[in-house]
C-alpha cells in the first residue's frame, strides 16, 4: 500500500531530524557525561520538542543552520592542514650524499642520518638541517625567519632544511635524520597543535543560558503536574523549551558577525569565522613580526659614509657599479640607491664574486672591493673606524687610492618601516591594547632599530627566533590575555595557530600563513587592524542588543508557557519580531564596520 503524501512528509521530516539531529545530540551528551550542559543539548531539546508539538519544519531548519556552520568550520580546517603540508615542497625530496672515496650520490632525505655530508649546488635548497665543512655562501631564510636579507654562511656555521642556497656550492654535514629537521617539525607542530582556546562572549551566554532554560522547563513541568494532567504538563514543559530556543536567538550572532565581516571586507579585511570576530574583541596582547609586516619587505640603502678621501657618492656609485652584475638582494638595494641619487654608475671589469664574502673587479682602471669589513681586511686593505656606528646591515667598499689599499666607506641597508605603522600602534594603544611586542628571526640590532624608528612604540624585542621560538613565545604571552599574532611569511604560520586570533598580511602574505590566518589584510596597510578590532566591538555591541531584544519578547512567552500553552499567533510574532529587529541590527552593521 503506497503512502500518502502527508505521510510521505512526515517521514521525511523525521529522517531529515535524525540524520541533522543525531551529531548534536552526540555532542550534547557528550557533554553531559562530562558534567556539562551546552548549547548542542539545547537545540536537541528544542527540535524534539518541536516535533512533538507539531512544528517539525522548525525543527528541520534550526538543525540544518547548525550543520551549514560547522560545514564551513570544517573546510577551513582543512585548507589550512593542506597549507601547512604544503610547506614541504621548500625541502627537496633527494639530497646529494658524498660517499667516502669523494664521489656523490642521489639518496632520499629520509635516509640521511648524522655524520653524512652532503653537497648543495648554489640554487639548490638544503635538503637536512647540519653544519658548513667547506665552501662559502648566502642563504636565502625566508621560508624559516621570513628575513628578506640573506645569510653568510663558512665552515662551521648551522644551516637548515629549506634554505635556499647562493652562489656558492656548500658541503653539510647532516646532524638531524632526515624527516626531523626545523621544517618537519614545524609542519608536524601545526598539524598537530589545536588553535588557542578562547571562549568567545556569545559562548560564554549560551553556557548559563542552555541550564537555566532546560532547568526552566523542569520547573514548569513539575509545577504544572500539580494542577493539570502530566500529558499537559509535559506539553507546557516542551513549549518552555522551544520557546527558549527560537530562530532570533539562533542567528543574532551569525547575522550580525556576517553583516560585520561584508563590511570589513569592503574596507580591505577578510575574517575568515565569526568566532574569530568574536574572539578579537577580547584581544589584549598584540604582537608583530618584523620583516614585511612593521616594515616594507624591501631592502635600501639609507646612509652611505666616506671615511677615506672619496665622496659618498662615489662610494656607492663604484659599489652599485660592481653589484649590478650580482644577483643578490642587497645587490638590488645598492643599484636601486645609486639610481634613487641619480649617481652615474662607472664601467667595470673582471667581476669577481665571492659568495659569502662580496665582490671584487676593477673600476675605472682601479681594483675595488664590495663586501664584508672583515674580508675587505683580510685582502690587505686598511680602514678607518667611521664616526657613527651602524646598526643596520652594513656593505664595505675599498679599493687603491694615492694611500694604498683602504677602505673608502660603508654603505647601511635596512628594511625601512611602513609610513602607517606608528599611527597603526598609537590606534591600537587607544583601544585599550595593554602590551605590543615584536618577534622577528632577525639579528637584535636590526629589531632594535625598527623599534626605536617606531619611536619606541613596541613593549619588548624579541630577535632571533626561529618559527617554533616565535609560536612558544606567543603561548607564554596568552598568560597576560588573549593574543593577537600579525605575520606575513610561511614562517610565521606556527606562530598564527598559536595565537588566539591570527592575522595575515594578504596582499603580500604567503599562501600558508593566509591559510592559518582568521584575518587577512587584503590592503597593503596596518591600520586596517585596529579598524578590524573597532568593528568587532561594535558588533559585539549590537549582538548584546539584540539578544536583550530577543530574550525581552521571549521572556514573556515564556512567562505565558509557565501558567499554560501560549497561542502559535504569539510565539509567532515574538520570534518574527525579534528576528526581524536583529535584521535591521545586522543592516547597521552591515553599513558602517
Amino acid at each position: 500500500m503506497a503512502l500518502g503524501p502527508r505521510w510521505a512528509g512526515a517521514l521525511l521530516t523525521a529522517v531529515a531530524v535524525l540524520w541533522l539531529g543525531w551529531p548534536l545530540a552526540r555532542a550534547g551528551f557528550a557533554a553531559v557525561v562530562r558534567r556539562r550542559i551546552e548549547f548542542p543539548l539545547l537545540m536537541v531539546a528544542a527540535a524534539v520538542g518541536a516535533v512533538a508539538l507539531g512544528s517539525a519544519a522548525e525543527a528541520v531548519a534550526l538543525l540544518a543552520l547548525w550543520h551549514v556552520a560547522e560545514t564551513i568550520e570544517a573546510r577551513v580546517r582543512w585548507r589550512a592542514r593542506a597549507a601547512a603540508r604544503s610547506l614541504t615542497v621548500f625541502r627537496p625530496a633527494t639530497a646529494h650524499r658524498r660517499r667516502p672515496d669523494g664521489s656523490e650520490e642521489e639518496v632520499p632525505v629520509a635516509a640521511l642520518r648524522p655524520g653524512d655530508r652532503i653537497v648543495v649546488a648554489p640554487g639548490a635548497r638544503v635538503p637536512a638541517d647540519g653544519r658548513v665543512c667547506q665552501g662559502r655562501s648566502s642563504l636565502d631564510m625566508t621560508v624559516l625567519t621570513g628575513e628578506s636579507l640573506p645569510h653568510a654562511v663558512a665552515p662551521s656555521d648551522r644551516v637548515w632544511a629549506g634554505a635556499l642556497n647562493g652562489p656558492g656550492e656548500l658541503e653539510i654535514e647532516v646532524d638531524r635524520p632526515g624527516g626531523q629537521s626545523l621544517l618537519d617539525r614545524i609542519v608536524a607542530w601545526m598539524e598537530a597543535t589545536p588553535r588557542a582556546p578562547l571562549r568567545p562572549w556569545s559562548a560564554r551566554f549560551f553556557a548559563l543560558y542552555t541550564p537555566l532554560v532546560l532547568l526552566g522547563a523542569g520547573v514548569v513541568g513539575l509545577v504544572s503536574l500539580a494542577s493539570v494532567a502530566p500529558a499537559i504538563a509535559l506539553r507546557r514543559a516542551l513549549a518552555w523549551i522551544v520557546a527558549g530556543c527560537p530562530c532570533a536567538l539562533v542567528v543574532a550572532g551569525p547575522l550580525i558577525r556576517a553583516a560585520t565581516a561584508a563590511a570589513l571586507a569592503r574596507r580591505g579585511v577578510a575574517v575568515r569565522s565569526g568566532a574569530a570576530l568574536e574572539a578579537l574583541v577580547d584581544v589584549r596582547v598584540v604582537a608583530f613580526d618584523k620583516t614585511g609586516t612593521l616594515t616594507r619587505g624591501r631592502p635600501e640603502v639609507v646612509e652611505v659614509t666616506a671615511t677615506c678621501a672619496e665622496s659618498a657618492a662615489e662610494v656607492l656609485a663604484c659599489a652599485a657599479a660592481l653589484e649590478r652584475h650580482v644577483v643578490h638582494p642587497l645587490a638590488a638595494a645598492l643599484v636601486d640607491g645609486a639610481r634613487a641619487r641619480a649617481a652615474a654608475l662607472p664601467a667595470v671589469e673582471e667581476v669577481e664574486a665571492h659568495p659569502g664574502l662580496g665582490v671584487r673587479g676593477r673600476v675605472g682602471g682601479r681594483p675595488v672591493w664590495v663586501g664584508r669589513r672583515d674580508w675587505l681586511t683580510r685582502e690587505g686593505l686598511e680602514a678607518e673606524n667611521p664616526a657613527t656606528r651602524c646598526a643596520h646591515t652594513t656593505v664595505w667598499v675599498g679599493g687603491e687610492c694615492a694611500h694604498g689599499r683602504r677602505v673608502w666607506g660603508r654603505i647601511c641597508v635596512t628594511d625601512r618601516p611602513r609610513r602607517e605603522a606608528v599611527t597603526a600602534l598609537r590606534a591600537l594603544r587607544r583601544l585599550g591594547i595593554r602590551r605590543i611586542e615584536l618577534l622577528t628571526g632577525d639579528r637584535p640590532e636590526a629589531a632594535q632599530a625598527l623599534a626605536a624608528a617606531l619611536g619606541n612604540a613596541v613593549d619588548a624585542v624579541h630577535a632571533g627566533l626561529d618559527p617554533l621560538a616565535k609560536a612558544a613565545h606567543i603561548q607564554r604571552l596568552a598568560a597576560l590575555g588573549p593574543v593577537l599574532f600579525l605575520g606575513d611569511g610561511w614562517n610565521d604560520a606556527p606562530a598564527l595557530r598559536a595565537a588566539h586570533v591570527g592575522a595575515a598580511m594578504g596582499l603580500r602574505g604567503a599562501d600558508t600563513a593566509v591559510a592559518h590566518a582568521d584575518l587577512v589584510l587584503l590592503r597593503d596597510e596596518l591600520t586596517a587592524l585596529p579598524r578590524a578590532v573597532r568593528a568587532a566591538r561594535r558588533a559585539r555591541q549590537l549582538l548584546r542588543t539584540a539578544l536583550g531584544l530577543a530574550l525581552a519578547a521571549k521572556g514573556a512567552v515564556l512567562a505565558w508557557a509557565a501558567v499554560g500553552t501560549p497561542p502559535l499567533w504569539a510565539a509567532v510574532a515574538a520570534d518574527s519580531g525579534t528576528t526581524a529587529a536583529v535584521t535591521l541590527l545586522a543592516l547597521l552593521a552591515l553599513r558602517r564596520p
